[in-house]
């Protein structure tokens, strides 16, 4: 060894029994524990990597010993939050872009499921459809009278928002019925060709075991919290808006702008709601109803279509009338000789998703059916839910009928007539009250007001406002621990919505930026 070579290695000796290192032992387990001088070549090698990888890192002695490679993803909770933006209207639902592999599906954005889901065969019209591999598990979802059926796709990388979600397991749509019709042509051009179900890990089918929200989170550090702006459609164009995942969009909203609420149950998104009334007739109470088989009126039709299929609308009174052979039992038309249970007829508006972008009708059982798979298999109690794939505000029939009566009595004193409303009418009606509970310890409650441009709305094709809200009927008594309320598109195109999972709460504040 020359010399200039030994000074070298007595140099390095000294600087490594003499000097803190700046990475921790279990790091580099291959070292000696003792300042022992040796000539193996390949100690001296690792003795200048570290010194080297030493002087870059070291800033003052203190920090030296912080250094954890395995930390470093948290630098990235730091980052922005990431938009994408939203186009489609309440009758239709929200639909975001999301790439898997090199194809782009817009899927709708659905918080009262947790499933992602994306045709893997040509149906319903979707000429664009995922081509990979989908040999997993057979899977199945049914959104009341929609349904279809799958498997378990594996192998490309999803992004959405520019932000990966890595190579996740996700369902491909083999079949479907009502689901994907949004793929043919209607008016305003809407499209979804799948879902994004942002509730939690619970509400996954067998077989998929990582929503892919969480898989955001994970992959890229971000805070778990989304929020969505949408913005109501006027008839010609996609109503649009954005998604904002990992926070919100702070150049629109600052902290102190928001109302929060708590999420009772981390299933759906559950809030506790303490009562849902019109502006001014918030007492407004009705009776209970015949308690015999009668002639007596069983609705009105001023501002609605008969709610029972078995009634029509007698138009010198604007009252639902029982059809022949028919009588009202408790505000329901049956056979006059046997009493049945209560059916419900949802028309256009959907429970859980709007797929077909038209009229469609919901057999009772078919309702039964998507409550109890929703709900029925819950202990805990769910007073209501925030859900963006429904399109309606879903009201117990209790509620739901106060609140009809009272929006009666307004189309009455102002002369309304039919069930579909220019705009200039729509202006007459008060706002809609829901009131919640508060987050905040100093605060019982506080009100969101959904005004009736957005509990009234267009249908496609339509040049005239229809009512968006719809009762449950009698679902919420006697099938178990299922919502009071589903409050769908009409508090979303009232409010921009924060689904915060870090803090447990949803947070409100008035709409805007559309």
């Amino acid at each position: 060894m020359s010399i200039a070579g030994f000074l070298l290695h007595v140099a390095h000796f000294f600087w490594l029994c003499f000097e803190p290192l700046a990475i921790a032992a279990d790091d580099v387990p291959h070292l000696a524990s003792s300042c022992d001088e040796t000539d193996d070549p390949l100690a001296d090698s690792a003795l200048v990597a570290l010194q080297t990888l030493a002087r870059k890192t070291q800033i003052t002695k203190d920090t030296w010993t912080k250094l954890n490679l395995t930390k470093l993803r948290r630098l990235q909770s730091r980052r922005e939050p990431a938009s994408s933006g939203l186009i489609g209207a309440a009758w239709s639902d929200f639909a975001v872009e999301v790439v898997v592999g090199e194809q782009i599906f817009p899927v709708i954005v659905d918080t009262g499921s947790s499933t992602f889901a994306v045709p893997a065969r040509p149906v319903a019209g979707c000429q664009s459809f995922y081509t990979g591999v989908c040999e997993g598990r057979a899977l199945e979802a049914r959104y009341g009278s929609a349904n279809w059926t799958g498997r378990v796709c594996f192998g490309p990388e999803v992004e959405v928002a520019g932000l990966g979600a890595g190579r996740i397991s996700f369902a491909g749509i083999f079949a479907q019925n009502n689901f994907l019709t949004e793929c043919t042509s209607i008016p305003g051009g809407f499209v979804s060709r799948g879902i994004i179900g942002m509730a939690y890990p619970e509400l996954l089918p067998q077989g998929l075991t990582t929503t892919l929200w969480d898989s955001l989170v994970a992959k890229n550090g971000i805070q778990n919290v989304f929020a969505m702006q949408c913005c109501p459609w006027n008839g010609l164009n996609r109503g649009t808006g954005s998604l904002t995942l990992g926070g919100w969009d702070e150049q629109l909203y600052n902290a102190e702008d928001f109302v929060h609420t708590k999420i009772t149950m981390e299933k759906w998104f559950c809030i506790g709601i303490q009562e849902v009334f019109v502006d001014g007739f918030a007492s407004e109470e009705l009776g209970a109803g015949p308690e015999e088989c009668s002639q007596n009126p069983v609705g009105s039709c001023i501002l609605a279509d008969c709610q029972d299929p078995s009634s029509t609308c007698d138009m010198p009174s604007l009252a639902c009338r029982c059809k022949a052979g028919k009588c009202n039992y408790f505000g329901q038309c049956v056979d006059s000789h046997q009493p049945s249970l209560f059916q419900i007829n949802p028309a256009n508006h959907s429970l859980g998703h709007n797929h077909s972008g038209g009229k469609q009708d919901w057999s009772f059982n078919d309702i039964i059916n998507w409550f109890k798979r929703i709900f029925g298999g819950s202990t805990e109690r769910c007073k209501g839910i925030v859900d963006s794939g429904t399109s309606s505000l879903v009201l117990p029939k209790d509620v739901f009928d106060n609140v009809l009566n009272a929006l009666n009595k307004v189309a009455s004193a102002w002369q309304i007539r039919g069930s579909c409303l220019s705009q200039s009418e729509v202006d007459l009606f008060p706002d809609l009250i829901i009131r919640l509970d508060s987050a905040n310890s100093d605060q019982p409650f506080f009100d969101l007001r959904i005004p009736p441009s957005t509990y009234f709305q267009l249908d496609p094709g339509a040049t005239c406002r229809t009512l968006y809200i719809r009762s449950s009927g009698t679902l919420n008594g006697g099938l178990g621990n299922i919502p009071d309320y589903i409050l769908g598109q009409p508090l979303l195109e009232a409010y921009y919505t924060v689904f915060d999972k870090e803090k447990r709460r949803i947070s409100f504040a008035p709409l805007k930026g559309c």
